[in-house]
């Protein structure tokens, strides 16, 4: 799933530490976290474009803690069958990263830049080729599956 680090540049699907990642929550308040977090902008855009798209990424120990009681929910998570979710299996000393698209954001392309040249955020992994056709399939699901039967157009 996860390869040697080609690149001197960030690439789709590259996983970064440490981003601040920023949710609106009730009555327009904001949640804070500092996590993981990896590359869903296209690799071309990421030089082309003034943003970039990032999605976050815990640590598989906190859904293991939460659903710690409902083993279906980690089995469906490790099958990658919750759609928002891609479960990213262990790798070197992390014990399994997840994803959650539903809490994309959006970063300056520039300031993510300079701060991976400042070492203020590391590249710590990278998907290999089936790694990277594994999580475009997720994205492609998450966002281009079809409506439900009750949504009228």
């Amino acid at each position: 799933m996860f390869s040697v680090f080609n690149n001197k540049t960030l690439v789709q699907g590259d996983i970064v530490n440490l981003l601040q990642f920023i949710n609106i929550i009730g009555e327009g308040k904001a949640s804070k976290k500092n996590l993981k977090g990896i590359i869903i902008s296209n690799s071309c855009d990421i030089s082309n474009d003034n943003n970039i798209l990032i999605s976050p990424v815990y640590d598989f120990s906190v859904y293991n803690e939460i659903y710690k009681d409902n083993s279906s929910y980690i089995y469906e998570l490790k099958k990658n069958y919750i759609c928002e979710l891609f479960y990213l299996p262990e790798f070197k000393e992390y014990k399994g990263f997840v994803a959650d698209f539903s809490e994309t954001m959006s970063f300056n392309t520039e300031l993510i830049n300079e701060n991976l040249k400042n070492d203020k955020i590391k590249r710590i992994a990278t998907l290999s080729l089936n790694g990277w056709y594994f999580l475009m399939n997720k994205l492609a699901l998450y966002f281009f599956r079809p409506d439900s039967s009750e949504v009228t157009r």
